[in-house]
């Protein structure tokens, strides 16, 4: 978990580093995701093991692992019009982890 939260951390400062609030037309928004737990081939061997799937699941509040088309539409989301007025944010999208830490 200290890893996942030290990711966050890391991102709200390149976020807001990156920040210039001197290009008032919005040709900058830098903004970034922060995903937590997806499953994938990557994480394929935390899965098939329960001791670590049963904690992750257990502590999500949403009780599932995300997919990454929950990450996907995050970042649509971000790169749209509708998020025109955000920047130098960090989108956690981790099915609510972070809450339980």
């Amino acid at each position: 978990t200290g890893r996942m939260v030290d990711g966050f951390f890391l991102n709200n400062q390149l976020t807001d580093f990156s920040f210039n609030p001197y290009q008032p037309d919005g040709s900058l928004a830098p903004n970034a995701v922060a995903p937590g737990m997806v499953a994938s081939r990557m994480t394929r061997h935390m899965q098939d093991m329960p001791e670590y799937n049963d904690a992750i699941v257990a502590r999500t509040p949403l009780q599932r692992w995300g997919v990454p088309d929950d990450v996907n539409g995050a970042v649509l989301f971000l790169c749209s019009a509708q998020a025109a007025f955000i920047t130098g944010q960090t989108l956690i999208v981790d099915g609510g982890y972070t809450l339980s830490v």
